[in-house]
């Protein structure tokens, strides 16, 4: 990725779901300028900081909640108030529990 954009400001990437494994996986896979600015976005400050620092470079912090979508609007506001990222990576998800099979899996016939 270049280091500036057509506005000529640098490079902006937006992780929504700034703490979750594969999102950051995607983000060192790009191999990004050092000038690129980086913003991680969730519901834990604490948790994106040690993401930040594990990702070995500085990271913007921002407060996104996906199911807050009465929010989304104002967080679009803030983030955009810089410049539109140039990149937004979605990896935002909810875990629920499942039941676990009863048994065993067998095999299926030949």
């Amino acid at each position: 990725m270049s280091n500036t954009n057509a506005s000529g400001r640098g490079s902006r990437v937006l992780l929504l779901g700034g703490t979750s494994e594969i999102g950051l996986a995607i983000l060192s896979a790009l191999d990004l300028a050092a000038a690129t600015e980086v913003i991680l976005a969730g519901r834990d400050p604490q948790r994106l900081e040690a993401a930040g620092k594990a990702l070995n470079r500085p990271v913007t912090v921002a407060r996104y909640d996906a199911m807050d979508t009465g929010s989304h609007q104002a967080f679009a506001d803030q983030v955009c108030a810089a410049g539109v990222p140039d990149l937004v990576i979605a990896a935002t998800g909810i875990l629920i529990p499942q039941e676990r099979p009863s048994g065993t899996c067998a095999a299926p016939p030949p």
